[in-house]
Parts: C-alpha cells; sequence; structure tokens
C-alpha cells in the first residue's frame, strides 16, 4: 500500500505531546485568570458572577467561572467566612464591588505607570492562574524516595524536600504529623528533617509571594500611623472584647487619614504646575481636568483613538520594532485629550510631558476622592455593614486567638520584624543612596524572625484547641482539592486530570489551525522550559549564597514572579511624545514613571524592584491558541460548575 503523506500529517497533529498539553495548560488558565480579575471593573461580571454573589441563576453564562470555583473551594469554607450571614455575600459584597466598578478608577494607559490596582490585580491574577492548575489537573503523584535524608543546606534536597512535602500533605498524614509537633514545641530544630527542608524551601519563595508593593504601602502606613499602630493595638483588641472600640469605625478612620494625605501631597504637586505660567495655559489644565470626570465609555473611546491612530510617516519600523513597545504608533493620550479643543501639532515637548503629569496627578486625587466617598461616606454605608458583619463572623476566633496567644509580645515582634525591613531599604550613610535588598537578604530577615511565628503557631495549638482544629480541618480539606484522580503516566507530565479535556478540545479544530497552534505550543514549551531551568539555578545559587553570608541574587525562584511580571510587562501605556509608538510596562521610562512615589520622590528600591529588577525572556506569542480555545476552555469550566 503506498504512504499517504496527507494521512500520516493528519494522525501526527490529532494529538498533542505531553510538553504541548503542559503548556496549553498553562497558556489558558494564565489568559483565564487576568481576563476575569481584570473584568471585575465592570459591573456586569459582579451581576453575572453567579452564587453566592447572586443565590438565583444569573441571565446568561457565568461571567468569573475560574474565580467561582475558586471562591467555593477555598474561601466560602474558610473559618470565620463560612459564618458569615448570605446577605454579605449576596447583598454587601456586590454592592461594594459594583460602586467600585462605577467608580470608574483610572487606568494605566492614561497615568503613564504600573498604578498599586494594576499591580494587584496582576498579582491575584497569577495566584489564581497558579492554583487553578493545581486544582483543575491535581498535584503530580510521585512516590519519592523512602527514607530520604533531607539537608537544609542542600539545594537538591530542598526543592525535594517541598516536593514530599506537597506529596505527604495532600495524600499521606504529613499535616498531623506536623501539628502535633508544633503543640510540642516551638522549635523547627524538632521538627523532622523533611519539614525543616521544606521550611527552608518556604523561606525562599516568600521573597516572590510577598508583593513589594504591599510593603511600601505597609510601610507608608507605620510612618504616618506608627505610634497608632505599634502601640495601641493590643490594647485595641482588649477594648474590642470589652465592646469598647468599633473596629469598622478605626479601619474607616485610618483609610480616610492614608487617602487625605496622599491627596493633599498631590495636590501640592498640581499647584505647583498650575502656577507654572510659562507652559499649561489654564484652557489646558481645565481640559485636562474635565477629561478626569468624563464617563469610563467617553474616556474609552479617546483612549482607543490614542492608541489606533496610525501616523504616516517613516518610523524606526523599517530597521524593526522595540521590544519594549507594541510596535503600534498613535498619538499620546494627553494629546487627544487637548486635540479636542485645540491643535496639539505644535506642543513643545517639555509642555507635553508637563501635560501627562498634570493627567496623571489629577487622575490620582480623583481615584482617592472616589475611594473616600465609597469607603468612608456611601449612603448605605456598604464597607462599615461589611466590616462589621465579618467582626461578627471572626468574633469566637478573635476571643479565642486572645485567650490562646500573648498579644503584647506578637506585637512587639511584629514590631521589630518591620523595623528590620526598614533598614533594609535605608540610604547608606556614606552614598546616600538605598541600594536594593537582595533574595538573601530578605531570606536572612525571614529566618532571623521565624522563631517569633513559630511562637505564635505553637502557642495556638498548645492552647487553643479549638482554633487548632477548625485549621487542621481547613488546610485538610485545602490539600485535598489537589488530589489528581488519573495517575496515568503521560498524564502526569502533561496536565493531569484536566489532559482528556484538553485534547478533545485541540481534536475539534481545523487541520490549519491544529497547525499553527501546535507550532506556538512547541514554542510556549520550550519557554516554560527555560523558566524551570532558571528557577532551579537561581534556589541552587540562593541556598549556595546563603551558606557562604553573601548577597547575589536579585530575583528569586518559582514561576509566579514571572507569571505576574509577564502581565505587567504586556500592559499598554501611552506613548511617550506627543506621536510615537505606544509604550508597554515593560518601557523603561514606564518603569521610571512608575518609581515616582505620591509626593514625585522617588520610590525606594524595595518598593521599584519587582517592577525594574525581572529580565526572564517575554512570553512568546500565543495569540492564535488564545484566540481559538480560549472561549471553549471558559465553556468547560462553565460546565464543571453546573455539573
Amino acid at each position: 500500500m503506498p504512504f499517504d503523506s496527507d494521512e500520516a500529517e493528519e494522525n501526527l497533529c490529532s494529538h498533542l505531546s505531553s510538553r504541548q498539553l503542559h503548556a496549553l495548560f498553562d497558556i489558558l488558565t494564565h489568559h483565564e485568570a487576568y481576563t476575569e480579575v481584570e473584568a471585575f471593573k465592570l459591573s456586569s461580571s459582579i451581576k453575572k458572577f453567579g452564587d453566592p454573589l447572586q443565590p438565583e441563576d444569573p441571565t446568561g453564562p457565568i461571567s468569573s467561572p475560574l474565580v467561582h470555583i475558586l471562591l467555593h473551594k477555598f474561601i466560602l469554607v474558610l473559618p470565620g467566612l463560612r459564618d458569615v450571614t448570605p446577605e454579605f455575600w449576596s447583598q454587601h459584597i456586590p454592592r461594594l464591588a459594583t460602586a467600585l466598578a462605577d467608580a470608574n478608577l483610572s487606568e494605566s494607559y492614561d497615568k503613564g505607570s504600573i498604578g498599586i490596582r494594576k499591580t494587584l490585580s496582576t498579582a491575584i491574577a497569577a495566584l489564581i492562574e497558579c492554583v487553578s492548575r493545581g486544582i483543575l489537573g491535581g498535584f503530580t503523584t510521585d512516590k519519592g524516595t523512602p527514607g530520604r535524608q533531607y539537608d537544609s543546606a542542600k539545594p537538591e534536597d530542598v526543592q525535594a524536600a517541598w516536593n514530599d512535602f506537597c506529596q505527604q500533605t495532600i495524600s499521606g498524614d504529613l499535616l498531623d504529623r506536623i501539628f502535633t509537633k508544633a503543640a510540642e514545641t516551638d522549635q523547627l530544630s524538632q521538627h523532622e528533617p523533611l519539614v525543616q527542608a521544606a521550611h527552608q524551601y518556604v523561606i525562599i519563595i516568600a521573597n516572590d509571594l510577598l508583593p513589594y508593593f504591599l510593603i511600601r504601602q505597609t510601610l507608608k502606613l507605620g510612618g504616618r500611623l506608627h505610634v497608632r499602630f505599634g502601640h495601641e493595638y493590643a490594647s485595641t483588641v482588649k477594648d474590642y472584647l470589652s465592646a469598647d472600640v468599633d473596629v469598622a469605625d478605626e479601619g474607616i478612620s485610618i483609610v480616610s487619614t492614608v487617602l487625605a494625605w496622599d491627596n493633599s501631597l498631590l495636590k501640592k504637586r498640581a499647584t505647583a504646575i498650575e502656577q507654572d505660567k510659562r507652559l499649561l495655559a489654564k484652557a489646558q489644565l481645565k481640559t485636562i481636568e474635565a477629561y478626569c470626570q468624563k464617563t469610563a465609555e467617553e474616556q474609552q473611546a479617546i483612549r482607543s483613538f490614542s492608541s489606533e491612530q496610525i501616523i504616516n510617516h517613516e518610523s524606526s519600523h523599517a530597521t524593526g520594532t522595540d521590544s519594549r513597545c507594541t510596535g503600534q504608533e498613535g498619538r499620546s493620550i494627553v494629546a487627544c485629550i487637548l486635540s479636542q479643543d485645540q491643535d496639539t501639532d505644535d506642543l513643545a515637548e517639555e509642555q507635553h510631558t508637563m501635560a501627562l503629569d498634570y493627567l496623571a496627578i489629577q487622575l490620582s486625587i480623583r481615584d482617592r476622592d472616589q475611594l473616600i466617598r465609597i469607603i468612608c461616606h456611601n449612603q448605605p454605608d456598604l464597607f462599615t455593614i461589611s466590616v462589621r458583619t465579618l467582626v461578627t463572623a471572626y468574633e469566637p476566633i478573635i476571643r479565642a486567638l486572645h485567650k490562646a496567644v500573648d498579644l503584647s509580645s506578637g506585637v512587639s515582634d511584629l514590631q521589630e520584624f518591620l523595623n528590620d525591613l526598614i533598614s533594609l531599604a535605608k540610604a547608606d550613610k556614606k552614598t546616600e543612596q538605598a541600594k536594593p535588598p537582595m533574595v538573601e537578604d530578605f531570606c536572612r530577615l525571614l529566618m532571623k524572625h521565624q522563631g517569633s511565628s513559630h511562637r505564635f503557631i505553637h502557642q495556638i495549638l498548645k492552647k487553643g484547641p479549638e482554633l487548632s482544629q477548625w485549621y487542621r480541618e481547613y488546610i485538610a480539606h485545602a490539600a485535598a482539592q489537589y488530589k489528581r484522580n488519573n495517575h496515568e503516566r503521560k498524564c502526569m507530565r502533561a496536565a493531569g486530570d484536566f489532559t482528556s479535556d484538553l485534547q478533545s478540545m485541540y481534536k475539534n479544530l481545523a487541520k490549519q489551525e491544529k497547525s499553527k497552534i501546535a507550532s506556538e505550543l512547541d514554542r510556549h514549551s520550550e519557554y516554560l522550559a527555560s523558566l524551570v531551568d532558571s528557577s532551579t539555578d537561581s534556589m541552587r545559587k540562593i541556598i549556595t549564597n546563603i551558606g557562604k553570608g553573601v548577597s547575589l541574587q536579585a530575583n528569586g525562584p518559582g514561576i509566579y514572579l514571572t507569571k505576574w511580571q509577564s502581565l505587567i510587562d504586556e500592559t499598554e501605556i501611552t506613548p511617550e511624545m506627543v506621536e510615537g509608538d505606544v509604550r508597554t510596562g515593560r518601557s523603561q521610562s514606564v518603569k521610571d514613571a512608575t518609581q515616582v512615589d505620591t509626593d514625585g520622590t522617588k520610590k525606594s528600591p524595595m518598593a521599584a524592584k519587582r517592577v525594574e529588577e525581572v529580565f526572564e525572556p517575554p512570553l512568546p506569542d500565543v495569540s492564535e491558541t488564545v484566540r481559538l480555545l480560549s472561549p471553549v476552555f471558559r465553556e468547560y469550566l462553565a460546565n464543571m460548575i453546573q455539573h
């Protein structure tokens, strides 16, 4: 029988390899997670979320199936949250989320920098995609090496210990052994070597999982409210337990103080621009201010015009595209705003730069005004109602915690940790410049203070039997969500329990579509392999450097940080000049703008580190895979909820 090349090619393209399936799983969860998180800025996503935000079946498909699945598996069963009233989920949260969505908070594109909201949303999306792959595919089953010994000073032992730790937590009795030992002692050295080595892994990975912008906000809060936070916290808890303090009112007071302080600094910067008569006319400033008050639809129309406006002149694209930009030419957002009332062709570079700054400042002021309105002055007071509902639900936990733990010592430990954290970013006395802390510095900080967290856990498990039982049951429940049903070796290396679903999605595509997607998956598989190699090498170097007492690594191991950074890098930002390339989060000018604090000064290196110092390769183009299979993937997720 003659060889039929077309038939052979069709058989070759009918199934994806394990590496390709693994890559496809990564692409679809990455895209779906951020799509869902970003959509929460629209009130329609909240209205179509489904149970528990909408107890009755919403019209049309569920807006956020991945978040919906995680909410039901992990959040609704969390001790405390599982005891809130049904109205908390069906009324309070939807109304508060809708109010925030309708506030039309600013976009990074307009501000010319990566703001806190973008940073937070991308961080959450990266976390969601990592967790979702675990529960959809299950954790890889591997018996490991029975009787293996672990040395926390050896990189290969630390990485193997974490894998075995997860295996034995999900499918074994390690959780019970840890709880029993932690109730007996607060010394890590008394735990089995597996736990000690896995603990070292957690210390190193925590450097990636703890967003530095949150540290910056904590330090800002601590600087302004140091006495209140550092010296009155324990007494505040005692007053609460005696019904002498309203936690919701305290929270509103703190939020209002911080946001009002930020606004006062921003308004000083705006006034300085307004008083400089040489650059921008009063009419131009008013036009920019008016843009900030436009509806979301009106702003998006101008934003779209800015990013899609093609300039008809020879450009740098004749010789190639700057990888830090989109490769798409347009007009800056502020030029489009001002062009509604005047000709912007003669707008000088200095005027344009000042106009961009003024727009960013006015948007920041409006954002904080809106947050103050929603959190502090909204009627009905949704924030206060929600906080009081949470406090009521958590009252048994708070009382049990207060009974089991010495809170005054805990606050002292926390204050010492924050003091050491601040000292990491202090300027050098000789150069008067702050040096970004390396990963090893942060690991040593955590190791120095790990004893306080061990004492805290020990006190709870020893003196709080109810708390211990509640959280032991919850952790066991959470770990069980990662159990894998399909233990075939080909599935283990692909997408676990989701392997057959992905294979079915691919098989239903047309022949030409399969060919394009297979090529994209091959490139993405190579990209993932390079990330794993880089992470392994980083872990090895960090553990070695810690042993030697040196600090050399700017970036930690793990895939999470890379996924987070890729979302930031893909964010589109207005052109820097009147006419020019649409920038992205990878552009140096965007990184520089992101480092400017509310008072106009440069943020500390610690705050800027996560935006400035990640040099992983950019994601390969997977646009065809996303276009063809992401809608199908969402349908699969929706069907999982219905069944």
